[in-house]
């Protein structure tokens, strides 16, 4: 089986919870976004939960590196790990990584805005990260 989180292969309401965490952030298009989240609602059953958490906007003293943006879009350094690097006698591999920097009720925005039948019952700023929780709308 094969698919993304824009293209999920499992049936409408299967599931009673969905997570997504660090995916929407690497999506550089708004409709990828959007769609990425429907997949999401789509697939979970009527009163079932949805959690996804996205990178911030704003960053404050909890944030790895004390990282400040100035756009919501950025690259950001991703160094590869000593294990995973095949020559462990050369330098680190450092690769530039796209990501999507969400402020404050933009994802809330999305979901209101895009994805019907499902209610945010909480918006929470944790770590430099937006998380929502919801649950999806009894039919």
């Amino acid at each position: 089986m094969v698919g993304n989180a824009k293209n999920i292969p499992y049936k409408d309401n299967s599931y009673d919870v969905a997570i997504s965490v660090a995916v929407l952030h690497h999506f550089a298009s708004e409709e990828n976004r959007i769609k990425a989240l429907q997949e999401l609602v789509r697939i979970v059953k009527p009163g079932g939960k949805i959690f996804v958490c996205a990178w911030a906007l704003e960053q404050d003293e909890t944030c790895y590196k004390n990282r400040s943006f100035e756009s919501s879009e950025v690259f950001v350094a991703w160094t590869l790990q000593n294990k995973f690097n095949k020559d462990n006698d050369k330098d680190k591999e450092v690769f530039q990584r796209y990501c999507y920097l969400f402020s404050e009720g933009e994802l809330n925005h999305l979901v209101n805005k895009f994805c019907s039948g499902v209610t945010i019952e909480k918006t929470i700023y944790d770590s430099a990260n937006w998380v929502l929780i919801m649950k999806k709308n009894e039919e």
